[in-house]
């Protein structure tokens, strides 16, 4: 339905792949890329955007279980501001960041159109509950977390003290120890904070996207750089870039504090962002050993493999095939010689290394 829905509303599909097997890596790995690059002449409402992308995510946890919860996200959409285009930056109606939506076209209209038929359709064929809705029941509430304050707390200054906390034993004599991190900031805990980031980047709002960063970076920096989240990390990483919390942002997640986390955005910035401004800052903190230093080894595999020269990987193999995930698997399934018949026709440990991280990213999925 995500993707029936996403060709309606862009006249596209979602990724220009054409053999079948680089189209099912696109699927299994690569976020679906935003409307406005697909459609960028097309006036396609964020909340719409944020049903349609939620439908499409690749954690089967974090789309709708059931027809019925797609049909109260539409009714809550629906609902929405129209608002589109590129990140909103909260700030006053005379800032240069503030961008006003567009009167609804026609053309939007009838997307809009489009996209009730097919979900309520669908929804109707799949739940009898939904039928009767369809059949004149009044639309329930759509069950959405409390409603965000205007300003969200600054996370540095109102983590809360958790109840029990002990300082790491092992840490080395001559490194300081670091306080306890805090199970909450604002009230909320990693999870919530999660879940405000994923709103924030369907919502295009920075300000709350850049809260959300900060504020996980207290509790929970793995989290940051999860295969789960990451993407949308990235997403509102790029257009963080363009306000001026972007130094906040970048310092944040470059201090030793971010761990690999922070290494593992950068790195998606770079490899799936390259070009925008926000790549570019992330390179430069790539090329900082004390950076490097605290990526994981599956994240400086993929990053050597990402920066060296199709022709010049096959004395990575080995090692990539010891030490890669998902990200090394990505780069590695696309020098096979069905997609890249001048890099690796005679690399012998290509096959190895793409079966042994396939194996090992399996095993960890069971």
């Amino acid at each position: 339905l995500g993707v029936i829905l996403y060709e309606m509303l862009t006249g596209k599909h979602p990724y220009d792949a054409k053999e079948q097997k680089a189209l099912f890596r696109c699927h299994a790995l690569e976020p679906p890329p935003p409307f406005a690059e697909r459609a960028p002449d097309r006036d396609i409402p964020e909340a719409i955007e944020a049903v349609t992308m939620r439908l499409l995510a690749k954690d089967p946890d974090e789309r709708y279980a059931t027809a019925a919860e797609v049909l109260d996200a539409l009714d809550e959409a629906l609902r929405a501001p129209a608002t589109s285009g590129s990140m909103r930056h909260e700030a006053d109606d005379d800032s240069p960041w503030t961008q006003h939506a567009p009167r609804p076209s026609k053309s939007r209209v009838w997307l809009l159109a489009a996209f009730v038929l097919v979900t309520a359709g669908a929804a109707a064929m799949l739940v009898p509950s939904v039928r009767e809705r369809l059949l004149g029941e009044p639309a329930a509430p759509a069950s959405s977390p409390p409603p965000a304050t205007t300003s969200l707390p600054t996370p540095s200054a109102t983590a809360d003290t958790p109840a029990t906390a002990t300082a790491t034993a092992s840490a080395a004599p001559d490194e300081p120890q670091r306080p306890p991190r805090p199970t909450t900031v604002g009230g909320l805990d990693a999870n919530a904070w999660a879940v405000k980031l994923q709103q924030a980047v369907g919502s295009k709002s920075t300000d709350a996207a850049a809260a959300s960063i900060q504020a996980l970076a207290d509790i929970d920096p793995d989290r940051l750089g999860s295969e789960a989240l990451v993407a949308n990390v990235a997403l509102a990483v790029v257009d963080i870039t363009l306000t001026p919390k972007a130094d906040t942002v970048f310092e944040r997640l470059g201090s030793p504090d971010a761990g690999a986390a922070g290494p593992d955005v950068f790195y998606r910035l770079v490899a799936f962002h390259g070009g925008s401004k926000a790549a570019r800052r992330a390179q430069d903190l790539l090329d900082k050993p004390e950076v490097m230093a605290r990526a994981s080894k599956a994240m400086r595999i993929a990053y050597l493999l990402h920066t060296t020269p199709c022709q010049q990987r096959a004395d990575l193999l080995e090692r990539a095939g010891e030490e890669g995930d998902r990200r090394a698997l990505l780069l590695l399934s696309n020098m096979t010689p069905r997609d890249c018949s001048s890099c690796c026709l005679h690399a012998p440990g290509l096959g190895p290394a793409i079966r042994k991280i396939d194996e090992r990213t399996k095993q960890a999925a069971r």
